[in-house]
């Protein structure tokens, strides 16, 4: 409404030098208030840019929301795969693992010769290895979906305790804990 306000407008003015009526030659002042009839439409323009700002910034929260849940449900998904994965190499390593016994009593017995019983034992090895890859990996997704879901900050981080000390002004402490990976 500050614009409804009259303004205050001096002028100051000559005569006018192309009409040569006036024998006059002086300085006009002029004091008085101006108040605006006519805007021009600019309320309506910055109304619509208001609203367009408006929806700018909604479409802008949307994208972030619709970024927010596909990242989670694609971590989701990875967590899924990757714990399948796992359970499928640990049935295969346990395989592995009773095919090494019965070939570790087969090679006692003098049935089976000492290199296939060692190219048997590296099938175990490297069956053992995938699967701890496999473990890994599903180590890592569940950390991820941690991360995403704010629970491995609150896992290490009493955020009650370090508010309390900040309420208090008193410096952060850092404690170790004997049970922290």
């Amino acid at each position: 409404y500050a614009k409804y306000i009259p303004n205050p407008v001096i002028s100051l003015r000559t005569s006018d030098p192309l009409n040569s009526s006036q024998e006059d030659s002086g300085l006009y002042l002029a004091v008085g208030l101006s108040i605006q009839v006519w805007d021009g439409l600019d309320r309506q323009r910055n109304v619509r840019r208001q609203k367009e700002i408006l929806r700018q910034f909604e479409l802008d929260s949307e994208k972030v929301e619709y970024t927010l849940a596909v990242t989670w449900k694609s971590a989701q998904n990875n967590h899924h795969i990757c714990s399948l994965d796992s359970r499928a190499s640990e049935a295969q390593l346990e395989i592995a693992r009773l095919r090494a016994e019965r070939d570790k009593i087969r090679h006692d017995g003098g049935t089976l010769p000492v290199h296939q019983l060692q190219e048997n034992r590296l099938k175990y090895l490297q069956t053992r290895q995938q699967a701890m890859a496999k473990n890994l990996d599903r180590n890592l997704s569940i950390l991820y979906l941690r991360h995403l879901s704010g629970n491995l900050r609150d896992a290490f981080v009493d955020s009650e305790a370090l508010s309390a000390q900040l309420r208090r002004g008193d410096a952060p402490q850092r404690q170790v804990s004997g049970n922290s990976p």
